[in-house]
């Protein structure tokens, strides 16, 4: 008994009384009233608080918005119900919370002004035009969800945040947010030109400019040339993007006299300008825009974001979304981590049109119909998107989960998993993907590749990628169609558990036949189980290595490569030409073994082949087709019921005596 009523029951949570569950609920009439357990309940499960250490915190709770202190860390989760996770309330994740804040307290870090809170506006609209520099607008999940679409403020510093509000575009809108300016307006009140005066030749971190009055340290300015085309391709050859004008994004670090020092150097050169070099001062509308913890539903458009500097947009899931979930467009230093996409109509997450600077991080997409992350698409922007990092991104059941266009430079991709999804296309130069997995128990299209290297590949590095398929549903592991030519591609330790080919070298896009391939390096690769598709067509056999036209080669090497249990019943090929295709130049493959290749080597006659240190086990025919030239064969093993090739020009092709172990 307590105060005359008995000890009701509590909540495992809080510590709440539950009268109505009493044994006699009528023993508290008049003294507690039942009422509590209806319309006070609410107010109380946004004021409880539960405290304990991190390892301590449950594993669910049992309502949406329940909040858990855990002290040795100084951080307050909420629990999801939608997502069934706790949420903690800062700018960490669950695994990884930043200590030391709360909600709020992380949010408005280094900013002096005021939190203002959406809930105590008519709407969305009507809050943000009170922000000034600084502020922080707090949108409270429980006062959502909002459908409405409203225009960002010219306001720098500002942050919009929510602990998981379900954000809707307005009637008749497909967007979560309206930005005044487009990619059209490559002049006006966004930049500010300036005659450069150097010559262009000489251009590195200082840029000598007709007035220099307009710049200051700490700008972002433009360098650009609208006569310089961005890698002289013409238009046809190169896709969607050609055309692009010559220029970058950089910082000026100082004026002195009418020289404006910047950072970093000129990395492109003009050396075709005609006088109509500029460099022009970017006038960002928002220098400082964070977004955080929303949920952005059926969408068009949803975050599209143009000329702004520092802008992030974190913790935050997109579901049903028609184009675009994310997209930096002419931006400079922007991020977007802890992502989550569903079902997404188009792409996920883009650096596009001249962007620069641009960090993706930690992003989960499922069914996403074209790329979950890209760099690119810069037609009609006066510059190519550069400098472009995304790490830890996961795609399931979606096309390609990263993309890089031939417009974008110095792009790299880090840890990327697709789950029955292509997991890269690369087209252009100074690209990388490190670390990769891809996981493929269905068809996946459009190409069913798993990387794609397209469009004049140029200083291209693929490292570290581990595929496995069932039932041949990957034709191609990597598929080169470089269009015009590629050049310095190396493509190192990569492990293949069940494909049709590794690697398909053709022309592709509107390319002619011939293909222009220097310094492509294959090296450190094990495939295994290499199967058909279909053994009646051909261009579905199973290759380690298939060329499909011509090739003008300086300097193609396989090295340190494991090729072995072919999954044939007919024919399967280590390396394999299109009928009349042809190698010229140097194509050498050496320190390699191969084994249960079912036909071994063939290629078309040609002096282009040398083959050194290589092990060959139970192929049918190392060297098929007769030739008129010779082949440079030395040191090599053949083992098991190999056929050595022919003697003509065969160069010390023996069969070492006593070699009786097999190799797999």
């Amino acid at each position: 008994m307590t105060d005359g009523y008995p000890e009701p029951p509590r909540t495992a949570w809080g510590d709440l009384a539950l009268v109505s569950e009493a044994d006699d609920p009528r023993a508290y009439e008049g003294v507690w009233g039942v009422v509590q357990d209806r319309e006070n309940w609410r107010e109380l499960q946004r004021k409880i608080l539960e405290e304990g250490t991190y390892e301590q915190r449950p594993e669910a709770a049992p309502f949406d918005g329940a909040k858990y202190h855990a002290t040795d860390i100084n951080t307050v989760f909420a629990w999801d119900e939608d997502d069934a996770a706790w949420q903690p309330l800062n700018t960490g994740t669950a695994a990884d919370p930043v200590p030391g804040r709360t909600h709020l307290e992380s949010v408005a870090a280094d900013r002096t002004n005021a939190v203002v809170w959406a809930d105590r506006y008519a709407d969305l609209q009507s809050a943000l035009d009170e922000l000034n520099a600084g502020d922080v607008l707090f949108v409270p999940k429980s006062s959502g969800p909002y459908e409405e679409t409203p225009t960002l403020p010219p306001t720098d510093d500002i942050a919009i945040v929510s602990n998981g509000a379900v954000w809707r575009p307005g009637p008749g809108d497909d967007r979560a947010f309206e930005d005044p300016h487009t990619y059209s307006e490559w002049t006006g009140d966004v930049f500010t030109p300036s005659r450069v005066t150097d010559t262009p030749s000489t251009l590195d971190r200082e840029i000598r400019v007709a007035d220099p009055r307009l710049f200051a340290e700490g700008d972002t300015v433009r360098l650009w040339d609208p006569d310089e085309t961005y890698r002289d391709i013409e238009a046809g050859q190169m896709g969607t993007g050609a055309g692009i004008p010559q220029g970058e994004l950089l910082t000026v670090r100082g004026v002195d006299g009418d020289a404006v020092g910047i950072e970093p150097a000129v990395r492109f050169e003009y050396a075709n300008s005609g006088g109509n070099l500029v460099l022009e001062r970017v006038d960002h509308p928002i220098d400082g825009l964070r977004i955080e913890g929303f949920r952005f539903e059926n969408h068009g458009w949803a975050v599209s974001l143009y000329y702004l500097k520092n802008a992030r947009v974190t913790d935050c899931t997109f579901t049903n979304c028609e184009s675009r979930a994310i997209e930096f467009n002419a931006c400079y230093d922007s991020v977007a981590s802890d992502i989550r996409l569903r079902n997404v109509d188009g792409y996920g997450i883009g650096a596009n049109r001249g962007s620069f600077h641009t960090t993706i991080t930690d992003v989960d997409a499922e069914n996403v119909s074209s790329y979950v992350v890209a760099a690119g698409w810069s037609r009609r922007y006066p510059n190519p998107v550069y400098d472009v990092t995304a790490a830890n991104i996961r795609g399931r059941n979606s096309q390609f989960v990263c993309e890089a266009h031939h417009g974008a430079e110095f792009v790299r991709f880090r840890n990327v998993v697709a789950d029955n999804a292509e997991l890269c296309k690369l087209r252009g130069r100074d690209q990388q993907l490190i670390g990769g997995q891809a996981r493929v128990t269905r068809p996946i299209g459009p190409d069913s590749d798993v990387i794609h290297l397209t469009q004049a590949p140029e200083n291209v590095s693929i490292r570290g990628v581990d595929v496995s398929g069932t039932d041949a549903n990957i034709l191609h592991v990597i598929n080169l169609e470089p269009d015009l030519a590629a050049k310095n591609v190396t493509i190192s330790d990569v492990s293949v558990e069940q494909a049709t080919q590794f690697l398909s070298i053709g022309a592709g896009g509107t390319a002619t036949d011939d293909i222009s391939i220097e310094n492509v390096v294959v090296r450190d690769a094990e495939i295994a189980r290499l199967s058909h598709t279909d053994p009646a067509d051909e261009d579905e056999r199973s290759w380690f290595i298939r060329y499909r036209d011509d090739i003008h080669t300086d300097g193609f090497t396989v090295d340190g490569c494991l090729v072995h249990d072919f999954q044939t019943t007919t024919t399967g090929w280590i390396l394999r030409h299109r009928p009349n295709a042809a190698i010229d130049g140097r194509f050498t493959i050496k320190n390699c073994a191969f084994g249960g290749a079912v036909s071994g080597l063939l290629v078309e006659p040609d002096n282009a082949l040398a083959v050194h240190g290589c092990t060959f086990e139970d192929c049918d025919t190392v060297l098929h087709e007769d030739s008129g030239h010779p082949r440079h064969f030395r040191d090599n093993v053949y083992v098991g019921s190999t056929t050595l090739p022919r003697a003509e020009g065969t160069d010390s092709m023996t069969t070492p005596s006593g070699v009786a172990d097999r190799l797999w």
